[in-house]
Order: C-alpha cells, then structure tokens, then sequence
C-alpha cells in the first residue's frame, strides 16, 4: 500500500511539473518580442477552471472583460475593462478579421460578452459563475437572452504602437545617441577667478557678446575643449 502510494504521489507531482513547464513556456513571447497568437491562446488556457466574478480581473477570478484584458496585459497590450470595447476596434487596437481567416489569440466579441480564440471553432472565456474560465465552441455559445449562436466578431490585436509614440521614441533615441559637447573654461595665473557659480556655458555668451559690442573682456587664456561623449 505505502509502495501504491509513493507512485500515486510521484505521478501527480510529475503532471504538477509539467503543467507548470508549459505554463511557463507558453508565458514567454518570441524573438520579435511580439507574442504569436498560439502563444497567446496556450496562456489563456492556464486559467482554465478559475472562478467567475462579476468585475474582477485576474489573477485567480475573472468576469468576461476582465479575463481578456489580463491576458493581454501580460503581453504588454491594454485594453479596458469593458466587453463593450471591441464591438468597434480602433486602428491601435486591431483590426476585425472574418470567421474564415480567425487565428488563435484573435478575441471573440459578441454584445455583453468577449473571449479568446484558440482555434478549432473553441473559445476561452470567463462564462458565468457555474461554469468560470473554460472552454466552449462558439457555435453552442448563448448570450444571456437565450439566443444560440449570436452575431460576432473577431478581433486581430495590433501590437504595434501608434505612430506617435513610436516618432518620440525614434526622436529621444535619436538624442540619446548625438554626440554633447562640454565647454571648459581655464584661466591663466594672475587673472580673475571667475565665479564658481557661472556656468561655462554662460561664459561663453559672454565672449560672443564680448566680440559683438567691441567690449574688452579680462586678459584670461581662454581654452575651449569639445569633448564628445
């Protein structure tokens, strides 16, 4: 019996690791840094069997909004906390794709109710608090007015970021990378110090000025340095 046991054990705690195994791969996105949709869907499916309630989002219960919008999350792409969202998508947000070219990780979203595609004509959803997080076809699939099969759409997510923020970035990049120029001032033995508080930068105006007015400045040696870093 004891020898039952110890088999017993030792098989669950080997599914407990291999559940954990494809958990963890299915969390990573690849090389492009852009996840797949497979990889989308895998991780979705994980919380398979979590609990329903109404406007939580994660991570051990969800309601229908919620569930999508953690999943997303984790891959670094947001959405808001309402179902109602992506009935109409803006260009950030995706696109809508027909039924026919549905991929899985694309979301499913009907009036009052979204999902996640995994293929095969099956959604992952957040349903109802019978049923929590699990997996349904979408044909069998009844809105909350009894009706079979509704009207609905699918969404193929955009993770790429808006124009805007891509020309900032590309603008603060550009920046990052251009050489500065630092400005040292040295005076020679027998001239004014100058004031620790002036800046080399100020001094340097000052010169220009200097030269434009006609204006004698102290008899300093002047050296300017360009240092690029």
């Amino acid at each position: 019996m004891a020898k039952i046991n110890k088999t017993i054990a030792f098989i669950i705690l080997l599914n407990v690791i291999i559940s954990c195994t494809l958990c963890l791969g299915a969390a990573k996105k690849n090389d492009s840094g852009v996840p797949t949709g497979r990889e989308i869907a895998e991780y979705a499916k994980s919380f398979e069997g979590c609990s329903y309630v109404y406007g939580a989002s994660g991570p051990k219960a969800f309601d229908c909004s919620g569930f999508v919008k953690y999943v997303f999350a984790h891959f670094g792409k947001e959405f808001p906390h309402t179902a109602a969202h992506y009935r109409s998508v803006s260009e950030s947000d995706g696109r809508i794709v027909s039924e026919k070219n549905a991929k899985p990780g694309d979301i499913v979203s009907w009036k009052g109710h979204v999902g996640i595609y995994i293929g095969n004509g099956k959604v992952i959803h957040a349903l109802n608090s019978r049923y929590g997080v699990c997996i349904s076809k979408i044909s069998e699939f009844r809105n909350r007015y009894g009706v079979s099969n509704p009207e609905h759409h699918y969404v193929r997510v955009n993770f790429e970021k808006p124009e805007e923020e891509k020309k900032a970035k590309d603008a603060e990049e550009k920046k990052a990378a251009e050489p500065k120029i630092e400005i040292s001032v040295q005076p020679t033995a027998g001239d004014p110090l100058l004031p620790e508080e002036q800046s080399s930068t100020s001094l340097l105006s000052d010169i220009i000025e200097g030269e434009k007015t006609g204006t004698k400045l102290p008899d300093a040696a002047l050296k300017l340095e360009r240092k690029a870093k």
